[in-house]
């Protein structure tokens, strides 16, 4: 398991969820998370951020090698590309789905008052 996916394994057993990855997809691991009944936007929040801990941590490491070093071994190079990629892929996908989904409410409760009135 990749250590984003641990951030949010991590996370989730905060909040007394249940998280695994079922298998491999793109663009990485297709994971599942069970809420319990009682959960609130609070508990889907500090899962989600589990991953961009991780993410950020790991960006920390490879500044201070950086300026250590004055310069990067070649995994840390890549990985830290990717993960900046993914970062920004992952954000624009996320907002596109959010505002899709604010949009389909807007329109379901708008087809309910027409259907009611």
């Amino acid at each position: 398991m990749a250590p984003h996916e641990l951030g949010h394994f991590f996370r989730a057993n905060e909040v007394n969820a249940t998280f695994w990855i079922e298998g491999l997809g793109f663009p990485g691991p297709v994971g599942h998370i069970v809420f319990p009944a009682t959960k609130t936007k609070e508990d889907e929040l500090a899962f989600v951020t589990g991953g961009i801990e991780v993410n950020t941590l790991y960006a920390m490491n490879v500044q201070k090698d950086w300026y250590r070093y004055n310069g990067l071994f070649n995994d840390e190079i890549f990985e830290h590309f990717f993960i900046e990629l993914f970062f920004l892929l992952m954000l624009f996908l996320s907002i596109q789905q959010y505002l899709l989904t604010g949009v389909m409410q807007m329109a379901m409760i708008l087809l309910l008052e027409m259907l009611l009135a």
